[in-house]
C-alpha cells in the first residue's frame, strides 16, 4: 500500500493495487492467465516448478520496477530451481515482525485459536494454502515455522536483502519507510514520503475495509484484516503458556531479531 501511494502519489484503493506496478507471486488467476490452463488441473509440485519462468513472464511485460509481494520462503522449487530467479530479481524486503504478536494477529486471520495459530508458526514446512476439495484463490506456499522462514530469507546470499522490522516501522516510519524508498531505487522526496504515509495510514486502510471490504481477507476470519496493528499487543492476548511455547521454538531467532535476549527475556524499557 506504501509503495502504491508513493509511486501514485494518490489514495490508494486497497482492492486495485494490482492495477500498479505491484502483483502478487501468489494469485491463481495470475497463473491460470499465464499457463493457459486452470492450475486448478495439476498438483501443488507441477505449479511449483512453472513458479520460476511466471515471474520471467512478469518481468518481460513489464518496462518499469515490478514489485511482488510473497509470503514464501526464499527456497528451490520441486525441480531444483530457485523460486524467485536471481536473474529477474533485483532485490528484496524482508519484513519481520515479533512472533508473539504475530500469534494473534494470524489467529485472527485464519480464523482459528490461539492454541491453533501457535502450533502453526512452530510447524516446520508448514504450507498455506494447502491442497484442499475447493482450490483457493492463492496456490500453495511454503512459508515454513516463523524461525525458518526469516532464516531463509537473512542467510540467502543470492539477492541483496533489505530487513525491516514491523516495529521500527511504526515506531520511526520516516526513517524506515526513507530507507525502503532509497533501497527500491525509488527517488526519494520528504514530502512525497509524508504524503505517501499519511494516505496509507493503518487508520485510513482499515476504514477502507470497513466500508467497502477487502479482498485479501480470508472468508474464514474472525475480524478485519487490518485488525489492529499494534506493537505488544500480545501482552494483553496471549496467555503465558503460549508465549512460553513461542520464546521455547523460536528464542535464537527472536534473540537474533531483537526480540528478546539472551535468557528469552524482553528487557525492560527496551525500545523496540
Amino acid at each position: 500500500m506504501f509503495l502504491a501511494s508513493y509511486i501514485g502519489t494518490s489514495p490508494v484503493d486497497i482492492n486495485k493495487t494490482a492495477e500498479t506496478n505491484l502483483a502478487a507471486a501468489f494469485s491463481r488467476v495470475c497463473f491460470d492467465r499465464y499457463l493457459g490452463i486452470k492450475t486448478s488441473m495439476l498438483d501443488p509440485a507441477t505449479i511449483d516448478n512453472f513458479r520460476p519462468e511466471i515471474l520471467r513472464a512478469l518481468s518481460r511485460e513489464t518496462n518499469d520496477n515490478l514489485f511482488v509481494k510473497t509470503h514464501d520462503l526464499w527456497r528451490k522449487t520441486a525441480d531444483g530451481n530457485l523460486l524467485f530467479p536471481p536473474d529477474v530479481t533485483k532485490k528484496a524486503v524482508f519484513i519481520s515482525r515479533n512472533v508473539l504478536d504475530i500469534a494473534s494477529s494470524a489467529a485472527s486471520h485464519w480464523g482459528v485459536s490461539l492454541e491453533i495459530s501457535v502450533d502453526i508458526l512452530c510447524t516446520r514446512d508448514y504450507c498455506l494454502s494447502a491442497a484442499d476439495k475447493r482450490p483457493s484463490p492463492a496456490i500453495e506456499q511454503k512459508i515454513g515455522s516463523w524461525s525458518q522462514h526469516a532464516q531463509s530469507w537473512l542467510d540467502q546470499t543470492e539477492v541483496v536483502l533489505c530487513h525491516l522490522r514491523y516495529e521500527d516501522m511504526v515506531q520511526n516510519p520516516m526513517e524506515s519507510f526513507g530507507r525502503l524508498v532509497t533501497f527500491c531505487g525509488l527517488a526519494y522526496d520528504e514530502n512525497r514520503l509524508k504524503h505517501a504515509l499519511e494516505l496509507c495510514s493503518f487508520k485510513k486502510l482499515q476504514a477502507q475495509e470497513q466500508t467497502q471490504g477487502f479482498r485479501e481477507r480470508p472468508a474464514k476470519a474472525a475480524g478485519l484484516f487490518f485488525r489492529k496493528g499494534k506493537v505488544d499487543g500480545w501482552r494483553e492476548e496471549l496467555p503465558q503458556k503460549l508465549i512460553d511455547k513461542l520464546i521455547d521454538t523460536h528464542g535464537e531467532m527472536m534473540q537474533r531479531l531483537r526480540y528478546v535476549d539472551a535468557h528469552g527475556k524482553r528487557p525492560e524499557g527496551q525500545d523496540d
